[in-house]
């Protein structure tokens, strides 16, 4: 499902006819039309909306894409996370074909299970949880921003990074299970929940999302797991608004809409 929030400050959602994406992964915009990856029925595709219609414009399907979950557009193509293959693909938009721009792992399976895609500074940039040490993803504790363009780590030992964002030159994300909101020097802001979603709205002004998560074991005995993960209900859906300057914030509770925030996205 697809909410925005009016001049009026209410959520209005959006969904395509017929029945809902099981799961909403991404979203991008082109100043007219929003795109947004999802996956139903173990498919992969990108519906389109105009949003400022508002109205519902096409579902454009991904054949070769295993469970998406990022995108970002890059003039005729959008390019996708392939998570269920460790792939970053490259779509053309007028006819559908597709290139892998990389992968992460040796074999096209969820590996290191990409999380967020960013046009950062004329450069490509990936988020990934990294590898798992034992059979949860819970235990993906060498998380990373890869840089495709340059073939560098911008950083790693992130937990669960998300959602990576520009502001200024300077590059911010979500280290979710610690309900974080970061830059590569340190924490920005704490949210009560797994910390998933991160736009800037203008001037210093950011809004972050926050998950309905799990409390679990371990690793996660300080934080927030992820809301697939295994546990007693933690957290609040919400999306929280502030500032770089004076760190001050206000939370819009959004779970009369639904437990989890993917993304969230600036238009007009």
């Amino acid at each position: 499902m697809l909410a925005v929030r009016t001049p009026s400050g209410e959520w209005q959602p959006i969904r395509a006819p017929g029945s809902s994406p099981a799961s909403a992964c991404g979203l991008a915009t082109d100043g007219t039309n929003v795109y947004c990856a999802y996956t139903q029925d173990d498919a992969s595709h990108i519906a389109v909306w105009d949003v400022f219609a508002p109205r519902f414009v096409e579902s454009i399907p991904l054949p070769t894409v295993i469970d998406v979950h990022a995108l970002v557009l890059d003039g005729e193509h959008v390019i996708v996370a392939s998570t269920g293959s460790d792939e970053v693909v490259r779509v053309n938009l007028a006819d559908g074909d597709c290139d892998i721009l990389w992968r992460a792992g040796s074999a096209p399976k969820d590996t290191h299970h990409l999380s967020g895609l960013l046009m950062h500074e004329g450069r490509l940039l990936s988020t990934a949880f990294g590898p798992r040490l034992g059979r949860s993803w819970a235990d993906a504790v060498d998380g990373y921003i890869y840089d495709l363009s340059s073939g560098v780590y911008l950083a790693r030992g992130i937990y669960q990074p998300h959602s990576p964002a520009s502001h200024e030159g300077s590059l911010y994300f979500c280290e979710s299970p610690r309900g974080f909101i970061r830059s590569l020097y340190g924490a920005v802001q704490f949210v009560a929940g797994y910390a998933r979603g991160l736009v800037f709205t203008g001037g210093d002004s950011y809004a972050a999302g926050c998950s309905v998560a799990r409390r679990g074991d371990g690793v996660h005995a300080a934080g927030y797991s992820n809301p697939a993960d295994p546990g007693a209900r933690a957290g609040t859906c919400a999306v929280y608004f502030g500032s770089l300057s004076d760190y001050a914030f206000s939370r819009e509770s959004l779970e009369h809409l639904g437990a989890e925030i993917y993304d969230i996205l600036a238009i007009g």
